[in-house]
């Protein structure tokens, strides 16, 4: 029985100091407590089996079963949670942070008063006290169960036919089938459901529900399932951010790269190359517009590397509209030589392109109408 609540114990420990080692820089003190006490309360084993939580100041953190007592001092030194209180200090004297300490205490499943024991261990970084316990009575009863039919076996182990034993091999499959779908199918059907209904939605706040319902086994699962979708909810969150402030105009983006673990730094990078790109295309367009507006086109010169891939095309037009300027400035210096010349002639008007043909049209009529003088 001891090793057996040990064991348990453990598991749980493993659990909430790994829920306290991943929060314990994220959330605040009181906040991360309720998520250890909250995921403690809903683990069970068997068919009554709970975790208690105390403290070192002989005070109920958290009981499962009666959350009357949560919050209250017991000084009773005749009480289980006195005793096991009591000897766990004691033994935190010999360097041991746990205890097994028996007492008298009422069975439900009996209505008597019976053996039980209890195994506690110590959460360090709160002083709480953790564990839970069983009926030792209830543990002899199962041994003389077992040892009776072992016995009864035994005599009739002659007679079993190889006919009776795959009829017993099949029952016993059989009724494992029915067990590993009540216990284990049935609710990782349920996980996996929830879980699809998450990501075919893109509920990443939604999180998995542990209740009472789900094995005590599949908890730590849930809660890497539950890690993981907190990590796709920053990421998502992180992009939204991007995208807002890009639509905003806005590119001076810090992006949160601790958002970004492991693999998924690459997806950092590549927001940054995407940001940084679109910088450099703003910059070149800019360079170009401020030298447009001084009139110093001779002097505007692209920088390619700034227009990769697709953009490239970009990089065509840009380079079309420097093109144009400079066509339009040579047509005007050689209208304006002709002009100094008193050389009056006619155009022809697809020199421009586009709405630019209606300055040839203009300057047409004005050569005309002084040749008609």
């Amino acid at each position: 029985k001891k090793k057996e609540l040990k064991e348990k114990t453990d598991i749980v420990f493993s659990i909430i100091n790994k829920i306290y080692q991943e929060n314990k820089d994220k959330l605040p003190p009181q906040k991360l407590k309720e998520l250890i006490k909250e995921t403690v309360r809903v683990i069970r084993y068997g068919k009554s089996g709970y975790f208690f939580i105390n403290n070192l100041n002989y005070t109920v953190v958290m009981h499962p079963i009666k959350r009357e007592r949560e919050g209250k001092v017991f000084l009773n030194k005749n009480s289980p949670a006195y005793k096991i209180v009591t000897g766990l200090k004691e033994n935190l004297k010999k360097n041991k942070d746990y205890v097994y300490v028996k007492y008298k205490f009422y069975n439900p499943a009996t209505g008597k008063e019976e053996d039980k024991i209890s195994y506690t261990r110590l959460f360090k970084p709160y002083g709480w006290i953790i564990g839970t316990g069983g009926y030792i009575t209830q543990t002899q009863k199962e041994l003389y169960k077992l040892i009776n039919d072992l016995n009864k076996v035994k005599k009739r182990i002659e007679i079993i036919t190889m006919i009776s034993f795959i009829i017993s091999l099949a029952l016993a499959i059989l009724i494992m089938s029915l067990i590993l779908k009540k216990y284990l199918f049935i609710p990782i059907e349920k996980i996996t459901s929830s879980l699809a209904n998450i990501i075919n939605n893109y509920k990443f706040s939604q999180r998995i529900k542990i209740t009472k319902q789900i094995p005590f086994e599949l908890v730590p699962a849930i809660l890497s399932i539950n890690r993981l979708l907190q990590t796709f909810k920053n990421i998502s969150c992180e992009i939204l951010k991007i995208t807002r402030e890009l639509s905003k105009g806005n590119l001076n983006i810090q992006i949160d790269k601790s958002v970004f673990k492991g693999e998924l730094e690459e997806l950092a990078r590549c927001l940054e190359d995407l940001i940084q790109t679109i910088k450099n295309i703003l910059l070149e367009i800019e360079k170009v517009a401020l030298l447009l507006a001084e009139g110093k086109v001779q002097n505007i010169s692209l920088n390619k590397d700034a227009f990769k891939g697709e953009l490239a095309k970009i990089e065509k037009s840009v380079e079309d509209i420097i093109a144009n300027f400079k066509k339009i400035i040579s047509i005007i210096d050689n209208i304006a030589a002709d002009f100094a010349k008193a050389n009056f002639k006619t155009y022809d008007e697809n020199l421009l392109p586009g709405d630019l043909k209606l300055i040839l049209i203009k300057l047409n009529k004005v050569s005309q109408n002084i040749k008609n003088m």
